[in-house]
Order: C-alpha cells, then structure tokens, then sequence
C-alpha cells in the first residue's frame, strides 16, 4: 500500500511537504526533474515508457492537467515530453 501511496504523493514520507502544496509550475519542474533522472540513472536500457505511469502524479490537480496528461501519455522520448511540459509551462507564466 505505500508504494501505491508514492503514486498519489512522492513526499509521503516527508512531514512537512506535500505534492499538493505545491504549485502546477512546481510539480511539472518535478516531472522534469523526476524524467531527468530516470535518464540518468537507466538512459537507454530501460523502456522510456515505463516511466509515463508517473506523469499522472505531477500533471494533476490543476486547470489543463487532464489535457495535458493525455498528450505526456502519448509521448515516447524525454525530448518529445520535455517539450510539451516546457510549452505548458509557457501557459502559465504571465505575460
């Protein structure tokens, strides 16, 4: 249950951070961070796609995430997905 729990929360075991103290800019920098080290620690020996089961953690939560998690989950390279949290992103800095 409490790998389950990781899904909903990356800072379970933290007590004083939550996924959902932080904002939508913030928990997609997570992502970012989070595919970045995937890369580093298994580059191309595992199956990038794996990693897409975690998108719904950080693409959640807040306006445009279901749209937004439905393209992540068609992405197949850290480039493609890079891409389109970095064009979120954009969304949500004022201009």
């Amino acid at each position: 249950m409490i790998g389950r729990g990781i899904f909903e929360d990356p800072y379970l075991f933290s007590e004083t951070i939550t996924l959902h103290d932080k904002t939508p800019a913030e928990k997609l920098h997570l992502l970012l961070d989070h595919m970045q080290l995937w890369q580093d620690t298994w580059g191309e020996t595992k199956h990038f796609p794996t990693l897409r089961k975690f998108f719904k953690v950080y693409a959640n939560g807040f306006p445009g995430a279901q749209e937004l998690r439905m393209q992540l989950m068609e992405t197949e390279t850290p480039a493609e997905t890079a891409q389109i949290v970095t064009s979120f992103l954009h969304t949500l800095s004022p201009v």
